[in-house]
């Protein structure tokens, strides 16, 4: 393996791509062992991110939550779940039998998007589950909010808890300068390196602090990965981490002064507004657009016939960017200059900020049991009072707004209209 045994294919596509595309050889080291340039290359990247370990992933940081949550928990435990939580958290708790206990983040004040996971909603859930065995919280979110991890590491293992951290947008802290999870006192952490670093997709990075050995963590990540890892995503994640070494952290640095600039330019000269969180990723660029009139969605069509532009993602009041150091700054310039071009020629709309009630439907059957049951099809607006068989969960950001096992109400499928869902969306629920 591979079959193409290095040769080019498809009029030199692939010519760079295949040169390096392995398999295991005592040259090119094994991924689930501790030998070879695979493991120096995670040594370096642990190094780099101040952690005790890192193991390279190349199953996307989806991987790196089922491993870390096999790591800390085993069938018929408890976990705390910040309700922002990707649906791989989740579909983790059903594969392995964990019962989740969840808290739901605060509203923003004035805006449709939550803030960040606050250290007096960890503490009320530790003191309300002291049978859990760890909190997972996501920071920083899809729309930019960071979390007081200091302060949530500190309660959370003076419940004698372990703290993992869904950092997958987060990769990118240590080059502009910000202490990661694990850097502030996290136990386990996930990092997409694709997300925010120039890593091919799927590469991410699991970190671990001095609790777990190199053997456990090895066991962990094979269980949910491909016994196939790819050595080209590999391969690109030592070379993200060099890069950002060797001169991109300074591009992305530099990079951060003219976010700044476009995000002020915007709320002097639109009608569109920025959220501000009490600690943010200042990479992510989220823009409401429901004070102008607009719906996110009618902006991001906008931007993409219009400008050829396309946002990483839209929902009902927003439209959400990506920004990283392989952005530049003409990128940016011509970005901005479409945020203001849209906001003069709908100058005269009105408002239409409207509240989001987030609902919390309430669990009628095990996440597991929901699962592996006999499941079948059904349209969106007949599925009141039907058990979900599925997480149903708008991607990106792929936050699960009914879990497997909730039963379906009117406010839910309210919620999932308004966010954009096709009223004739099929969803999975259990057969009755």
């Amino acid at each position: 393996m591979p079959g193409h045994k290095g040769n080019v294919l498809y009029r030199n596509a692939f010519l760079d791509a295949v040169r390096i595309d392995y398999t295991e050889l005592p040259q090119t080291g094994n991924l689930y062992k501790d030998c070879g340039p695979i493991s120096e290359s995670e040594a370096l990247a642990a190094e780099y991110f101040g952690a005790s370990k890192c193991a390279f992933l190349t199953g996307g940081s989806t991987q790196g939550i089922m491993a870390a949550l096999s790591l800390v928990c085993r069938e018929n435990e408890h976990i705390i779940v910040d309700r922002n939580c990707h649906r791989s958290v989740t579909n983790t708790c059903g594969l392995i039998g964990i019962t989740p206990y969840y808290f739901y983040p605060e509203m923003l004040a004035g805006f449709s998007i939550c803030r960040s996971v606050s250290e007096k909603e960890v503490l009320r859930s530790v003191e309300n589950h002291p049978d859990a065995k760890a909190v997972v919280v996501t920071s920083p979110t899809y729309y930019g909010a960071a979390a007081d991890l200091e302060s949530i590491a500190k309660i959370v293992h003076s419940a004698n808890m372990m703290l993992i951290v869904d950092e997958a947008h987060g990769a990118h802290f240590p080059a502009i300068g910000m202490k990661n999870a694990i850097q502030c006192g996290a136990d386990l952490a996930v990092c997409s390196a694709h997300k925010t670093m120039p890593a091919l997709t799927q590469g991410a990075y699991l970190l671990a602090n001095e609790s777990f050995s190199v053997s456990q963590i090895r066991r962990a990540t094979s269980l949910f990965g491909t016994s196939s890892p790819s050595y080209l995503v590999m391969a690109s994640l030592d070379l993200s981490r060099a890069y950002l070494c060797l001169g991109g952290g300074e591009k992305y640095r530099n990079i951060i002064l003219k976010i700044n600039e476009v995000k002020l330019k915007i709320l002097k000269e639109t009608k569109f507004r920025i959220p501000v969180f009490e600690k943010s990723d200042p990479c992510r660029l989220t823009v409401d657009t429901a004070i102008s009139g607009l719906t996110g969605f009618f902006v991001a069509e906008c931007l993409r016939n219009s400008y050829k532009i396309d946002c990483e993602m839209a929902d009902r009041d927003h439209v959400i960017f990506i920004i990283t150091c392989e952005d530049s700054e003409g990128k940016l310039e011509l970005l901005c200059e479409a945020f203001l071009q849209i906001s003069k020629k709908y100058e005269n709309l009105k408002s239409a900020i409207n509240t989001i009630s987030i609902p919390k439907p309430v669990a009628s059957m095990s996440i597991r049991k929901a699962l592996f049951s006999k499941a079948e099809s059904c349209i969106l607006m007949e599925s009141d009072g039907k058990i979900a068989a599925e997480p149903i969960a708008p991607y990106p950001p792929g936050i699960p707004v009914i879990l497997p096992g909730e039963r379906i109400d009117r406010l839910c499928i309210e919620y999932l209209l308004t966010q954009g869902y096709n009223k004739t969306e099929e969803v999975l629920v259990v057969q009755s």
